[in-house]
């Protein structure tokens, strides 16, 4: 079997965006095309809810890493070192499981 490959990169992280997502700055409105102030779900609807919950709260804590590989190919992410504005360099390990 032979030795996987393995590869270090340097990238700036971007934020993933969709729409409806709420602005994150103060002072801008967002374009209205998804209204979560329109939504009226019942009381059972708990999916709906944690969704609206989600999208409003924790909307704008997800970045994109951009990492490609070939199709069909599996890729293992062994840890990633975030570096801070502070100059910090933490490493973040364990990242895809046992």
């Amino acid at each position: 079997m032979p030795e996987p490959a393995t590869s270090t990169l340097t990238v700036l992280p971007t934020n993933v965006t969709s729409n409806g997502m709420p602005n994150t700055r103060w002072w801008a409105f967002e374009d209205g095309r998804t209204n979560f102030g329109d939504i009226t779900p019942d009381t059972t609807d708990l999916a709906k809810l944690l969704l609206i919950e989600f999208g409003l709260v924790y909307a704008n804590d997800w970045f994109l890493i951009p990492f490609t590989v070939p199709a069909g190919s599996v890729a293992r992410a062994r840890g990633i070192a975030v570096t801070n504005v502070f100059g910090e360099r933490i490493w973040m390990a364990n990242m895809s499981g046992p």
